[in-house]
């Protein structure tokens, strides 16, 4: 290669004004080309090693003034038989590979083809469509990661969850950092665990939501977007719930319990995780083989309903359905006396004594919205009981005595009027 640019820099002086311009242009981009070669395409590739040639090759053909010299002799064989049998040999072996290299050139170009109809088709939510035009697009290009994925993707959306998982896997060993690809396969081992959940084959099911877990965190390690992120959350916190509901069935009460309690770690408002592990606790105060099965996990799981009843009595709170937040705000109490007799920290312990003071004044604050005086003042005082200079507790206080006394007030000047007519 510095033996051609020698020769073709060498070379400028012999051309034209107009072949030099050229010539320098040409000279110019082959350095280009090459250096572009270790990051992007690689020579290995039909075209562009085509274009490095003929580039090379317009070079050293511009040159006037110099003639080209090669000395060549051909081999005993071919001067015995001629040139005519070489000629016939070395035309049909440019033939055979320009025959080959053109039809090889052509099967990206049908692959996306086949693709772009295929998107087309899934645009429309025609899926059924799509799949025998992704089907040629992958046999013609089959280490092609973008077909792969539409492929599992449309085999989805047909129900076919096994197909799907297949060329799913492909795409991802193709390429294992698109976040999609990892997505619809969880979407389909997701679907076939609940089919297996359906029919009652429980173990069956378990091993396809594992699959999802692990799946999900793989997904976890890629860089992702907020939403794909919020998308992940869910789909863990579901597959927790669903594995949990088949841990039920097969009377696991702790498994279930423990993914229960990871379902509402990751989503305080699952509605259904709350009543399932409400259920748990309702049968192990029943059963005491459950209750000692459940024992260990009693303490986080109570932390997790506790965040779970928590918000739910604000966001009816904040749509003013007073009754309904009063008895969130119960469970809510509930919960923290019972964790009151957990095995706790002292550190534990302040933090538990602050929030049941803080779910005291809440509930107060709900009586005097539904103006229960008498039952806010007890709450409040409940609140002051457990943190004496709690200053909200303190303040609401001080508030409803102010109302007392000004009902008082306005009592006795009705009654003066009264007396005096």
């Amino acid at each position: 290669m510095a033996t051609f640019f020698y020769k073709a820099i060498k070379s400028l002086r012999l051309m034209e004004k107009n072949l030099m311009i050229v010539a320098i242009g040409l000279i110019s981009s082959l350095p280009a080309t090459l250096t572009h070669s270790f990051f992007s395409f690689n020579l290995y590739q039909i075209v562009p090693t085509m274009l490095l040639w003929l580039c090379m090759g317009l070079v050293m053909a511009s040159r006037d003034g110099e003639e080209f010299r090669f000395e060549f002799s051909y081999p005993e064989i071919i001067k015995k038989y001629g040139e005519v049998p070489l000629k016939i040999i070395a035309g049909i072996a440019v033939f055979v590979l320009f025959s080959i290299g053109y039809i090889d050139s052509l099967k990206p170009l049908m692959a996306d083809i086949y693709y772009s109809r295929a998107e087309r088709s899934s645009m429309r939510e025609q899926w059924e469509e799509s799949v025998p035009l992704l089907e040629k697009a992958n046999e013609l290009e089959p280490a092609n990661p973008k077909y792969r994925y539409a492929f599992a993707l449309s085999f989805y959306k047909t129900g076919k969850f096994r197909e799907s998982i297949e060329n799913g896997k492909i795409a991802h060993r193709l390429n294992p950092y698109v976040a999609d690809v990892n997505r619809i396969l969880c979407f389909s081992h997701n679907e076939i665990g609940n089919e297996y959940a359906k029919d009652g084959e429980t173990d069956s099911a378990i091993k396809e939501y594992d699959e999802v877990i692990r799946l999900i965190d793989e997904r976890k390690k890629l860089k992702l977007r907020p939403y794909e992120v919020s998308f992940l959350e869910r789909e863990m916190a579901n597959v927790y719930y669903n594995r949990g509901n088949i841990f039920y069935r097969k009377k696991q009460y702790r498994k279930a319990f423990y993914d229960y309690q990871n379902t509402l770690r990751i989503i305080p408002l699952h509605p259904y995780a709350v009543k399932a592990v409400e259920k748990i606790k309702s049968l192990s105060e029943t059963n005491p083989e459950v209750a000692s099965n459940i024992a260990p996990l009693m303490k986080g799981v109570n932390y997790s309903l506790y965040i779970a009843h928590n918000a739910v009595w604000r966001e009816i709170f904040s749509k003013e359905i007073m009754d309904s937040s009063l008895k969130e705000l119960d469970i809510v109490i509930e919960l923290l006396m019972e964790r009151k007799t957990f095995k706790l920290t002292p550190a534990e312990i302040t933090a538990t004594d602050r929030e049941l003071a803080d779910a005291y004044y809440n509930r107060g604050n709900v009586f005097l919205k539904k103006k229960s005086y008498n039952e806010a003042m007890s709450d409040y005082q409940e609140a002051l009981k457990i943190i004496p200079n709690h200053p909200e507790a303190t303040e609401g206080c001080k508030k409803i005595k102010e109302r007392q006394k000004a009902s008082l007030s306005w009592l006795i000047v009705i009654s003066a009027q009264h007396y005096t007519g």
